[in-house]
Protein backbone atom coordinates (compact mmCIF):
# COMPACT_ATOMS: atom_id res chain seq x y z
CA UNK A 1 0.00 0.00 0.00
CA UNK A 2 0.67 3.78 -0.17
CA UNK A 3 2.90 5.19 2.45
CA UNK A 4 1.03 7.64 4.87
CA UNK A 5 1.98 10.55 6.35
CA UNK A 6 -0.70 12.21 9.15
CA UNK A 7 -0.80 15.84 9.98
CA UNK A 8 -3.16 16.80 13.20
CA UNK A 9 -3.71 19.66 15.81
CA UNK A 10 -3.74 17.16 18.61
CA UNK A 11 -2.31 13.86 19.81
CA UNK A 12 -6.09 12.05 19.61
CA UNK A 13 -6.39 13.22 16.54
CA UNK A 14 -3.10 12.08 15.24
CA UNK A 15 -4.13 8.54 16.13
CA UNK A 16 -7.91 8.71 15.38
CA UNK A 17 -7.07 9.27 11.66
CA UNK A 18 -3.96 7.32 11.93
CA UNK A 19 -6.70 3.86 13.60
CA UNK A 20 -8.05 3.22 9.57
CA UNK A 21 -4.19 3.17 8.27
CA UNK A 22 -3.05 0.59 11.29
CA UNK A 23 -2.33 -3.02 12.11
CA UNK A 24 -0.63 -4.73 14.39
CA UNK A 25 1.58 -6.02 11.65
CA UNK A 26 1.87 -2.45 10.41
CA UNK A 27 1.55 0.46 12.87
CA UNK A 28 1.31 4.03 12.46
CA UNK A 29 4.31 5.82 14.54
CA UNK A 30 3.43 8.43 16.17
CA UNK A 31 6.21 11.28 15.41
CA UNK A 32 7.48 12.32 19.16
CA UNK A 33 11.37 13.46 18.64
CA UNK A 34 12.38 16.74 16.76
CA UNK A 35 14.53 14.84 14.00
CA UNK A 36 12.84 14.28 10.96
CA UNK A 37 11.21 10.85 10.97
CA UNK A 38 11.48 7.71 8.99
CA UNK A 39 8.80 5.12 8.13
CA UNK A 40 6.54 3.55 5.97
CA UNK A 41 3.48 5.33 7.94
CA UNK A 42 3.87 8.18 10.37
CA UNK A 43 1.15 10.54 12.15
CA UNK A 44 2.38 13.53 14.29
CA UNK A 45 0.75 16.31 15.99
CA UNK A 46 1.39 19.91 16.10
CA UNK A 47 -0.31 20.56 18.73
CA UNK A 48 -1.33 23.90 17.68
CA UNK A 49 -5.27 23.55 18.22
CA UNK A 50 -5.80 26.43 20.68
CA UNK A 51 -2.76 28.57 19.49
CA UNK A 52 -2.98 32.01 17.38
CA UNK A 53 -3.60 31.54 13.60
CA UNK A 54 0.17 33.01 12.76
CA UNK A 55 1.42 30.40 15.73
CA UNK A 56 -0.21 27.78 14.68
CA UNK A 57 0.83 27.87 11.01
CA UNK A 58 4.35 28.03 12.08
CA UNK A 59 3.26 24.50 14.02
CA UNK A 60 2.37 23.07 10.88
CA UNK A 61 4.95 23.82 8.56
CA UNK A 62 7.64 22.19 11.62
CA UNK A 63 5.30 19.31 11.64
CA UNK A 64 5.39 18.70 7.77
CA UNK A 65 9.05 19.16 8.09
CA UNK A 66 9.20 16.21 10.65
CA UNK A 67 7.11 14.32 8.71
CA UNK A 68 9.72 14.89 5.80
CA UNK A 69 7.71 16.75 3.73
CA UNK A 70 10.04 19.46 3.26
CA UNK A 71 12.47 16.52 1.03
CA UNK A 72 12.71 17.07 -2.30
CA UNK A 73 9.75 14.92 -4.23
CA UNK A 74 10.40 11.54 -2.78
CA UNK A 75 8.07 11.59 -0.81
CA UNK A 76 5.75 12.22 -3.22
CA UNK A 77 7.32 9.72 -6.07
CA UNK A 78 4.26 9.37 -8.42
CA UNK A 79 5.69 5.75 -8.55
CA UNK A 80 4.49 5.29 -5.39
CA UNK A 81 2.06 8.24 -4.21
CA UNK A 82 2.14 8.85 -0.22
CA UNK A 83 -1.18 9.51 0.77
CA UNK A 84 -0.84 13.13 2.95
CA UNK A 85 -3.77 13.62 5.01
CA UNK A 86 -4.41 16.97 7.11
CA UNK A 87 -6.22 15.06 10.19
CA UNK A 88 -9.23 18.35 11.00
CA UNK A 89 -11.59 18.62 13.99
CA UNK A 90 -14.62 17.25 12.94
CA UNK A 91 -16.82 19.72 14.48
CA UNK A 92 -13.95 22.07 13.19
CA UNK A 93 -12.26 23.30 16.28
CA UNK A 94 -9.14 25.03 16.32
CA UNK A 95 -7.80 26.61 13.18
CA UNK A 96 -8.68 23.51 11.04
CA UNK A 97 -9.42 26.23 7.71
CA UNK A 98 -6.14 28.34 8.05
CA UNK A 99 -4.02 25.56 8.72
CA UNK A 100 -5.14 23.10 6.05
CA UNK A 101 -4.40 26.40 3.92
CA UNK A 102 -0.82 26.02 5.27
CA UNK A 103 -0.10 22.87 4.70
CA UNK A 104 -0.97 22.69 1.31
CA UNK A 105 0.90 26.23 0.34
CA UNK A 106 3.58 24.90 2.40
CA UNK A 107 2.96 21.59 0.61
CA UNK A 108 2.61 22.86 -3.14
CA UNK A 109 -0.53 20.39 -3.37
CA UNK A 110 -1.83 21.15 -6.46
CA UNK A 111 -5.55 20.11 -4.91
CA UNK A 112 -7.03 19.21 -0.92
CA UNK A 113 -9.75 17.17 -0.86
CA UNK A 114 -11.41 18.94 1.98
CA UNK A 115 -14.33 16.31 3.67
CA UNK A 116 -14.81 17.08 7.54
CA UNK A 117 -18.06 14.62 7.60
CA UNK A 118 -17.74 12.07 10.05
CA UNK A 119 -21.43 10.50 9.59
CA UNK A 120 -21.48 7.94 11.94
CA UNK A 121 -20.39 10.32 15.06
CA UNK A 122 -23.05 12.69 13.72
CA UNK A 123 -21.36 15.46 11.77
CA UNK A 124 -22.22 16.02 7.72
CA UNK A 125 -21.60 18.39 5.06
CA UNK A 126 -24.63 19.31 3.10
CA UNK A 127 -24.23 22.05 0.40
CA UNK A 128 -21.25 23.02 1.68
CA UNK A 129 -22.65 24.04 5.34
CA UNK A 130 -21.24 21.48 8.03
CA UNK A 131 -23.56 20.39 10.68
CA UNK A 132 -23.50 18.56 14.31
CA UNK A 133 -26.18 16.54 15.63
CA UNK A 134 -27.66 17.10 18.77
CA UNK A 135 -30.15 14.66 19.78
CA UNK A 136 -32.79 14.59 16.39
CA UNK A 137 -31.50 18.08 15.89
CA UNK A 138 -28.94 19.06 13.66
CA UNK A 139 -27.16 22.38 14.22
CA UNK A 140 -24.23 24.44 12.60
CA UNK A 141 -20.80 23.10 13.34
CA UNK A 142 -18.06 25.46 15.09
CA UNK A 143 -17.20 26.80 11.07
CA UNK A 144 -20.62 26.64 9.04
CA UNK A 145 -20.27 27.90 5.71
CA UNK A 146 -17.47 26.31 4.43
CA UNK A 147 -16.81 28.13 1.17
CA UNK A 148 -17.33 31.34 2.64
CA UNK A 149 -14.79 30.16 5.63
CA UNK A 150 -12.39 29.68 3.21
CA UNK A 151 -13.36 32.96 1.11
CA UNK A 152 -12.04 34.94 4.27
CA UNK A 153 -8.39 33.26 4.23
CA UNK A 154 -8.55 34.39 0.11
CA UNK A 155 -9.25 31.13 -0.97
CA UNK A 156 -12.01 30.22 -3.32
CA UNK A 157 -13.23 26.64 -2.45
CA UNK A 158 -15.53 24.82 -4.74
CA UNK A 159 -17.99 22.38 -3.93
CA UNK A 160 -17.14 18.74 -5.38
CA UNK A 161 -19.52 17.62 -7.89
CA UNK A 162 -19.19 15.10 -11.21
CA UNK A 163 -18.23 17.78 -14.05
CA UNK A 164 -16.11 19.88 -11.45
CA UNK A 165 -12.23 20.58 -11.93
CA UNK A 166 -10.23 18.77 -8.88
CA UNK A 167 -7.90 21.61 -8.62
CA UNK A 168 -7.37 23.95 -5.96
CA UNK A 169 -9.69 23.31 -2.22
CA UNK A 170 -12.79 21.16 -3.13
CA UNK A 171 -15.39 20.86 -0.39
CA UNK A 172 -16.92 17.34 -0.36
CA UNK A 173 -20.00 16.63 0.93
CA UNK A 174 -21.40 13.97 3.08
CA UNK A 175 -24.56 13.20 4.55
CA UNK A 176 -23.39 9.12 4.44
CA UNK A 177 -20.40 7.34 4.53
CA UNK A 178 -20.95 5.91 1.64
CA UNK A 179 -21.07 9.52 0.06
CA UNK A 180 -17.20 10.41 1.43
CA UNK A 181 -16.28 6.27 -0.09
CA UNK A 182 -17.76 8.00 -3.14
CA UNK A 183 -15.79 10.45 -3.33
CA UNK A 184 -12.41 8.70 -2.53
CA UNK A 185 -13.28 6.36 -5.09
CA UNK A 186 -13.29 9.71 -7.74
CA UNK A 187 -10.11 11.78 -6.51
CA UNK A 188 -8.03 8.37 -5.42
CA UNK A 189 -5.34 8.54 -8.25
CA UNK A 190 -5.14 12.35 -8.21
CA UNK A 191 -1.66 13.05 -8.54
CA UNK A 192 -0.40 15.60 -5.75
CA UNK A 193 -3.21 15.90 -3.22
CA UNK A 194 -4.03 17.03 -0.24
CA UNK A 195 -6.91 15.09 2.02
CA UNK A 196 -8.08 17.15 4.75
CA UNK A 197 -10.55 15.60 6.76
CA UNK A 198 -11.48 13.44 10.30
CA UNK A 199 -11.86 10.02 11.05
CA UNK A 200 -14.72 9.27 8.19
CA UNK A 201 -12.38 10.48 5.15
CA UNK A 202 -9.82 8.33 7.01
CA UNK A 203 -11.84 5.14 6.71
CA UNK A 204 -12.53 6.01 3.38
CA UNK A 205 -9.34 5.97 2.39
CA UNK A 206 -8.53 2.47 4.21
CA UNK A 207 -12.10 0.66 3.95
CA UNK A 208 -10.66 -2.90 4.08
CA UNK A 209 -9.16 -2.50 7.84
CA UNK A 210 -10.30 -4.44 10.77
CA UNK A 211 -11.42 -3.76 14.18
CA UNK A 212 -9.06 -4.82 16.92
CA UNK A 213 -9.76 -6.18 20.75
CA UNK A 214 -9.52 -4.11 23.24
CA UNK A 215 -7.19 -4.26 26.20
CA UNK A 216 -8.14 -5.01 29.75
CA UNK A 217 -7.85 -1.44 31.84
CA UNK A 218 -5.96 -0.86 34.88
CA UNK A 219 -6.05 2.46 34.57
CA UNK A 220 -8.09 5.30 33.14
CA UNK A 221 -6.97 9.06 33.22
CA UNK A 222 -9.08 11.81 32.52
CA UNK A 223 -7.58 15.46 32.23
CA UNK A 224 -10.41 17.01 30.21
CA UNK A 225 -12.68 19.11 31.20
CA UNK A 226 -15.06 18.48 28.14
CA UNK A 227 -18.66 18.18 29.22
CA UNK A 228 -19.33 14.97 27.41
CA UNK A 229 -16.14 13.17 29.39
CA UNK A 230 -17.10 14.90 32.81
CA UNK A 231 -21.05 13.37 32.14
CA UNK A 232 -18.87 9.60 31.04
CA UNK A 233 -16.77 9.73 34.21
CA UNK A 234 -19.31 10.59 36.43
CA UNK A 235 -21.75 7.89 35.33
CA UNK A 236 -18.92 5.40 35.81
CA UNK A 237 -17.69 6.66 39.36
CA UNK A 238 -21.55 6.06 39.81
CA UNK A 239 -20.73 1.91 38.77
CA UNK A 240 -17.68 1.69 40.29
CA UNK A 241 -14.83 3.59 38.62
CA UNK A 242 -12.13 3.57 40.80
CA UNK A 243 -13.24 2.08 43.54
CA UNK A 244 -13.61 -1.94 42.15
CA UNK A 245 -10.68 -3.73 43.46
CA UNK A 246 -10.14 -5.42 39.95
CA UNK A 247 -11.30 -2.55 38.48
CA UNK A 248 -9.31 0.30 36.79
CA UNK A 249 -7.90 2.81 39.16
CA UNK A 250 -9.35 6.47 38.00
CA UNK A 251 -6.62 9.63 38.04
CA UNK A 252 -8.52 12.54 37.34
CA UNK A 253 -7.29 15.90 38.35
CA UNK A 254 -9.92 18.24 36.66
CA UNK A 255 -12.42 18.46 39.70
CA UNK A 256 -9.94 19.75 42.03
CA UNK A 257 -7.36 21.65 39.22
CA UNK A 258 -8.34 25.32 39.13
CA UNK A 259 -7.64 25.21 35.30
CA UNK A 260 -6.14 23.21 32.29
CA UNK A 261 -2.72 24.34 33.57
CA UNK A 262 -3.00 22.85 36.93
CA UNK A 263 -4.92 19.87 35.66
CA UNK A 264 -1.78 19.33 33.31
CA UNK A 265 0.98 20.11 36.68
CA UNK A 266 -1.00 17.58 38.38
CA UNK A 267 -0.76 14.79 35.66
CA UNK A 268 2.85 15.47 35.33
CA UNK A 269 3.28 15.07 39.61
CA UNK A 270 0.99 11.88 39.97
CA UNK A 271 1.61 9.87 36.21
CA UNK A 272 5.18 8.73 37.18
CA UNK A 273 3.13 7.11 40.35
CA UNK A 274 0.95 5.15 38.12
CA UNK A 275 1.55 1.32 37.90
CA UNK A 276 0.02 -0.56 35.22
CA UNK A 277 -0.74 -4.46 35.95
CA UNK A 278 0.98 -6.93 34.15
CA UNK A 279 -1.44 -8.50 31.13
CA UNK A 280 -3.43 -4.82 31.23
CA UNK A 281 -3.78 -1.55 29.67
CA UNK A 282 -4.65 1.91 30.14
CA UNK A 283 -7.04 4.51 28.66
CA UNK A 284 -6.31 8.30 28.04
CA UNK A 285 -8.81 10.83 27.67
CA UNK A 286 -8.15 14.19 26.01
CA UNK A 287 -4.97 15.41 23.46
CA UNK A 288 -3.63 17.80 26.48
CA UNK A 289 -3.81 14.92 28.68
CA UNK A 290 -2.15 12.11 26.16
CA UNK A 291 0.61 15.06 25.77
CA UNK A 292 1.05 15.49 29.49
CA UNK A 293 0.54 11.45 30.38
CA UNK A 294 3.29 10.93 26.89
CA UNK A 295 5.67 13.58 28.33
CA UNK A 296 5.50 12.36 31.99
CA UNK A 297 6.40 8.88 31.41
CA UNK A 298 8.86 9.63 29.35
CA UNK A 299 7.58 7.92 26.53
CA UNK A 300 9.83 7.81 23.25
CA UNK A 301 6.75 6.85 20.74
CA UNK A 302 3.67 5.37 19.94
CA UNK A 303 2.75 2.71 17.84
CA UNK A 304 -0.92 2.87 16.71
CA UNK A 305 -2.15 -0.61 15.91
CA UNK A 306 -5.83 0.20 14.96
CA UNK A 307 -8.91 0.75 16.81
CA UNK A 308 -11.37 -0.98 18.99
CA UNK A 309 -14.82 0.97 17.72
CA UNK A 310 -14.44 4.33 15.76
CA UNK A 311 -13.22 7.00 17.45
CA UNK A 312 -11.56 4.23 20.22
CA UNK A 313 -7.95 4.58 18.53
CA UNK A 314 -5.49 1.57 20.34
CA UNK A 315 -2.33 1.43 20.06
CA UNK A 316 1.53 0.63 22.15
CA UNK A 317 3.35 2.84 24.34
CA UNK A 318 7.68 2.20 23.16
CA UNK A 319 10.08 3.87 26.10
CA UNK A 320 9.86 5.24 28.83
CA UNK A 321 7.44 3.95 32.08
CA UNK A 322 4.98 1.82 30.49
CA UNK A 323 7.35 0.34 27.96
CA UNK A 324 5.25 -2.05 26.21
CA UNK A 325 1.67 -1.10 27.22
CA UNK A 326 -1.12 -0.84 24.78
CA UNK A 327 -3.13 2.48 25.34
CA UNK A 328 -6.79 3.36 24.26
CA UNK A 329 -7.52 6.91 23.96
CA UNK A 330 -10.89 9.19 22.44
CA UNK A 331 -10.66 12.98 22.22
CA UNK A 332 -12.71 14.98 25.27
CA UNK A 333 -15.99 15.29 23.13
CA UNK A 334 -16.02 11.54 22.16
CA UNK A 335 -18.35 8.82 23.00
CA UNK A 336 -22.28 8.62 24.88
CA UNK A 337 -22.55 8.64 28.72
CA UNK A 338 -22.14 4.78 29.29
CA UNK A 339 -19.10 5.23 27.27
CA UNK A 340 -16.74 4.41 30.31
CA UNK A 341 -18.75 1.92 31.71
CA UNK A 342 -18.60 -0.46 28.84
CA UNK A 343 -14.59 -0.11 28.58
CA UNK A 344 -14.50 -0.83 32.20
CA UNK A 345 -15.62 -4.90 31.14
Amino acid sequence: MSDVRILADDFTGALDAAAPFASPDAPVKLVLSRDVASGAKLTISSESRDLPVAESSAAVDRAYHLLGGDAAGATRDATKPTIWFKKVDSVLRGNSISETIEMMRHGKFSACIFAPAFPEMGRRTRDGMHEVRDGENWGPASVHDLRAAFAEQGVDASIFSDDCPVEGVVIGNALAQSDLDVLVARCRDLPNVLWAGSRGLAQALMPEFKSQSQPRLSVIIAGTAHSVTRKQVANAVTKGLGKLEDGPVLLDPVPTAKDAAATTAALMRDVPNLSVRPGTGLMVIGGDTLSAVLAASKAETMACLGEIAPGLPVSRILGGQFDGVEVVTKSGGFGDDALLERLMG
